[in-house]
Order: structure tokens, then sequence, then C-alpha cells
């Protein structure tokens, strides 16, 4: 009797790390979601609807505020007719209800495979789950090198 109540309790603590690791899984998974959906509305010059990925109190490169950055995408989406948003090795760490992203965002002008014009920045950025959404909370960027 002892031998299967010993075995009931580590299903059942095993029952509980399946779960726990289960709802992490999840969250990446709506915050790779999330990174896509962001990824759409900035190709398609979205403005107002990218800004409603913002958490309240964003802010970007330390010092700009969302309608600094608002700004900023529609000064280069005037210069910059189509932008294609390419993500490489995007690193996502969980810290619940935080999230930090790492990656390498390619900003095109065309989905060539040697495309027109076109620039590499390393990103960083930390996302926070609010009322069931990932907002994003800070970003800093930048230009990856050369060399």
């Amino acid at each position: 009797m002892i031998h299967v109540t010993f075995y009931i309790r580590i299903l059942c603590i095993s029952m509980v790390f399946i779960s726990a690791c289960s709802q992490k899984s999840d969250e990446e998974t709506q915050l790779r979601q999330t990174l896509n959906e962001l990824q759409a509305e900035l190709e398609a010059h979205q403005v107002k609807k990218v800004m409603n990925y913002l958490e309240k109190d964003f802010l970007a490169q330390r010092l700009h505020r969302a309608p600094q950055l608002a700004q900023m995408m529609l000064i280069q989406f005037q210069q910059n007719k189509r932008v294609y948003v390419f993500l490489k090795n995007t690193e996502i760490l969980m810290h619940y209800p935080k999230a930090d992203v790492v990656t390498t965002a390619y900003m095109l002008g065309s989905k060539d495979i040697i495309p027109e014009r076109g620039q590499g920045y390393d990103v960083k950025m930390r996302w926070i789950k609010v009322d069931d959404e990932w907002k994003l909370s800070r970003i800093n960027w930048q230009r990856v090198s050369n060399e």
C-alpha cells in the first residue's frame, strides 16, 4: 500500500510540473503569435494598430514614448512605401507575467533574396501580460555591425 501511495504522489507531482510547463509553453506560443501579428501590422503600415500593442508606460530606446514612436513610424513609412520585416534567431525568456525577447530584425524594401535595400537591427524587447494580452513595454535596438 505504501508503494501505491508513493507512486500516486509521484504521478500527482509530475502532473503539476507538466501542467506548469505547458502553461509556459502556451504563454510563449501566445507571445510568438503576438510578435507575428505586430510584424504584419508593421508591414501593412498600420501605425494605429501597432500602437495597440504598446503598454501604457511604453519606452523605446530608453527615451521615446509611444507618440514619438508613432511619428518615427509615419516618417519611415512615407520614405519607404514597402517594408518587410524578417526576424532571425528570436529567443524568448519567460518570467511570467513578463518576457524578454531578443532577436535580429531585418527591415527590407522587398521580399527578394537580394533586396533592393535593407538594414539589420539587434533588438531587445520587454513584454508584459496585461488583461490576458501581451503588451510591449520596452524596446531597444542597434544596427547590426557589418564586420
